[in-house]
């Protein structure tokens, strides 16, 4: 990190699987399956490297949207010392009711309220998914299916399990920006393409930081956001 305390504060997406790894594993396995019981765990974990771990620290205001403003997404300079990201749903649609979720980003809140939130989709939209050769392996248990009484076969496990899983589609795809990122990020029914879209925003807004982090990603092999898919 570039400096002290920056490990918290940070959108540092990485380790926050690397501390969720083993913890994920141990919820995969049945209680009575004692061979997942047995089975040796492998835990991955944090390495300390003679690098210096590049941060881009939002110094303006940054926003992306539709053309109507219905959809949107902006990043702005931290109002604390905690980076935070917010997400607000609403579809307009009665078996999915609005809801939001706002957290300070850290890899403690990723695994122990956000990571688990699962994807999902409206019983409607299942048919036409599956004519385009969609999740045709998948079923209401997999993944959250909403039907007019809420999700099919399942349940959920927040009461705002969609908005958190909106807020783990937004910290992946901002991963791609290729460093830390320091900041307070809001959404309003945002999804990849507008988060795609602030990602290189961003980049051109800071130019500063720009060298630092493709010596960064030419150092560790990864792609440039710019070439990012």
């Amino acid at each position: 990190h570039g400096g002290a305390g920056s490990h918290r504060a940070t959108w540092d997406v990485r380790a926050a699987w690397e501390g969720s790894s083993g913890a994920l594993g141990r919820r995969a396995g049945h209680p009575g399956d004692r061979e997942s019981q047995n089975r040796e765990e492998h835990h991955a974990g944090i390495v300390e490297q003679a690098a210096h771990r590049t941060e881009l620290t939002i110094e303006h205001v940054v926003s992306v949207g539709s053309q109507d403003e219905n959809c949107r997404i902006a990043a702005s300079p931290a109002e604390s010392h905690d980076s935070t990201i917010s997400y607000n749903l609403d579809y307009g649609h009665p078996h999915l009711p609005p809801q939001s979720a706002q957290l300070e980003i850290s890899p403690q809140t990723f695994l122990e309220r956000i990571c688990f939130a699962r994807t999902f989709v409206l019983e409607e939209e299942v048919a036409a998914l599956h004519s385009r050769g969609f999740g045709l392996r998948m079923g209401p248990r997999n993944l959250l299916v909403f039907g007019p009484d809420g999700p099919i076969e399942n349940q959920l496990q927040s009461p705002h399990e969609c908005a958190l899983h909106k807020l783990l589609d937004c910290i992946g795809d901002l991963a791609l920006i290729g460093c830390d990122l320091r900041g307070d990020v809001r959404a309003h029914r945002s999804g990849h393409q507008h988060n795609r879209r602030l990602v290189r925003q961003l980049l051109e807004a800071h130019p500063r930081s720009r060298p630092g982090i493709e010596r960064q990603n030419n150092s560790t092999g990864s792609q440039s956001p710019n070439r990012a898919a």
